[in-house]
């Protein structure tokens, strides 16, 4: 009985929800998503936690499945950050709205992409989020799981169609990203998907410049096998051979030289 007293009691807490959410419900005027501060905030922690049963009861108390908590966060999205699977079918089964935005541009499905929640992403493509939204900083999922080297989720994005050619403010793409930070798999899945190995920043460098200058010498390698221009100088005229040389990176030094680099 205490259990049960505990449980709804917790509920209640969270749930100056309902009371609004009836209450904008009976005023046409009302804003759909006006919600009690303390409600939002703990429906998105119970979401972010993967509280089924507190979620559920919310839900059928009317909670709306939309609200925002601080920072414009929802439930979903913080389900989706979190991996919370079955948090996440119940939320878009009761129509969230996966398309939503927080206050620093990410989306569920960008949350999801970051923290490399592979069971979470498919779901959300099927609920047709979208797939090449940008963050505040100019990231796509893709960027997001190439950077962080979260293969199956590029693999699921790619499936998608995820715009692999999508660039950052400062020109990286995601296989840029991916090689500057020695994702071999996740360079060789954007390679294989048409990503372009040859593609310039601004300043000319290449993806090829990037791994060189890292040591990464297995994508260097999976570069070259894609015809990465081992010549392509930078607008300071720096190559990838230069940077590999005055960082010491000798197996790269090797990789390249014999790919024909001068």
């Amino acid at each position: 009985m205490m259990n049960g007293t505990r449980r709804s009691l917790a509920i209640a807490g969270l749930m100056m929800v309902s009371v609004v959410s009836v209450q904008a419900a009976s005023k046409p005027d009302a804003a759909v998503s006006t919600i009690d501060n303390r409600g939002a905030a703990g429906f998105v922690v119970a979401a972010g936690k993967g509280d089924l049963v507190t979620i559920k009861a919310l839900l059928a108390a009317k909670a709306d499945v939309n609200a925002r908590a601080e920072g414009g966060m929802t439930a979903l999205m913080a389900a989706s950050q979190h991996g919370h699977e079955e948090v996440v079918q119940v939320l878009l089964g009761a129509r969230a709205n996966v398309s939503m935005v927080a206050d620093d541009g990410a989306t569920a499905l960008t949350l999801a992409a970051q923290n490399g929640r592979q069971t979470v992403v498919p779901l959300l493509v099927v609920a047709r989020a979208d797939i090449n939204t940008i963050t505040g900083k100019g990231y796509t999922a893709l960027m997001l799981a190439a950077q962080d080297g979260y293969l199956p989720v590029v693999t699921s994005l790619l499936a998608a169609r995820a715009d692999i050619h999508a660039r950052k403010q400062d020109g990286f793409t995601a296989l840029m990203l991916a090689a500057q930070e020695g994702h071999g798999p996740v360079v060789q899945a954007l390679l294989a998907a048409g990503a372009h190995a040859n593609v310039q920043l601004a300043n000319g460098a290449t993806a090829l410049m990037l791994a060189a200058q890292m040591g990464h010498r297995e994508v260097v390698r999976i570069l070259l096998a894609a015809r990465a221009d081992v010549n392509t100088r930078a607008g300071n005229g720096v190559t990838a051979l230069m940077l590999a040389s005055r960082y010491r990176h000798q197996e790269v030094v090797r990789l390249l030289t014999q790919a024909g680099a001068r």
